[in-house]
């Protein structure tokens, strides 16, 4: 089952030196920008542990459909996870909401965090009633409840986050999505970037805490950051909190996010680059 993996990260790695690879292009723009923030990373490096991350993450959800979430979650410390959100001023606080970007080590940590609370997982399905049903049978075996919002009525889907916010349930969303035109602006990599404020106007409505998060990617497993917690009820002014940790976070560790082959993100990345140089 792996095998395909192995195969397409070997011809990944030896199309580096390609003029026109996109993933070199982003890995070179993202250390420059990096280099601004006292970073020295090296683009062969970055482009390298990407590879070396996409593979992991393939043995997760391989593993996760052999043996299920206790598969998964024997690679990562749960009780990391658990401390760290004690130290957290969320205890006793009931209802939060998780704002990550999207990171390869994102199903090490999904794992971690539902056996930790009770966790409402909300995702954009696919167009495809396949790859919604394949994407369902993976998810189903974190152990945590998934709300997909494609095609939903967004006053439904509202309404199920409120009321899922109600019980105490924690909300996890990825929230690193470029929206030109209809995104609320935000400071990043020096530029100004368009975020989609969906998930920040829930939080501003409710008023509930803001606790950005990121999977670090690990040679194997994942390492879990939580950011300050924040509530506030202006959405922007939650944009601007995730969106600033997870720069800081990127500019750390580049190689577990992603979107470094995005191509909305890799045209923020060049121009962020070019205006640095």
């Amino acid at each position: 089952a792996l095998l395909p993996f192995y195969i397409i990260i070997g011809v990944a790695r030896g199309l580096y030196w390609h003029k026109g690879n996109p993933l070199r292009r982003s890995c070179e723009d993202i250390c420059r920008i990096a280099r601004s923030a006292g970073y020295r990373h090296e683009p062969k490096e970055i482009y390298r542990r990407y590879l070396a991350n996409v593979l992991s993450t393939a043995r997760a959800y391989h593993k996760l459909l052999r043996s299920g979430a206790q598969g998964v979650l024997a690679q990562v410390d749960a009780g990391d996870v658990r401390r760290a959100l004690l130290e957290e001023p969320l205890k006793g606080s009931g209802a939060f909401i998780l704002f990550g970007a999207h990171n390869l080590a994102a199903i090490y940590g999904s794992v971690a965090l539902a056996q930790s609370m009770p966790l409402l997982i909300v995702i954009r399905n696919s167009k495809t009633i396949r790859r919604t049903r394949l994407a369902l049978d993976l998810l189903e075996r974190i152990h945590a409840r998934i709300l997909m919002v494609r095609g939903g009525n967004p006053f439904e889907v509202a309404r199920a986050m409120f009321s899922a916010l109600d019980d105490n349930q924690v909300l996890a969303a990825t929230v690193d999505n470029v929206d030109p035109g209809f995104g609320v602006e935000a400071r990043i990599f020096g530029v100004n970037v368009e975020f989609a404020p969906w998930a920040a106007r829930i939080a501003a409505k409710r008023r509930v805490p803001v606790v950005p998060v990121y999977f670090h990617s690990l040679d194997v497993g994942a390492r879990v950051v939580f950011g300050e917690p924040l509530v506030t009820g202006d959405p922007a002014v939650a944009i601007r909190h995730y969106v600033s940790f997870f720069e800081k976070n990127i500019l750390e560790d580049p190689a577990s996010w992603i979107y470094l082959v995005d191509r909305k993100w890799c045209r923020v990345l060049r121009m962020a680059a070019a205006a640095g140089d």
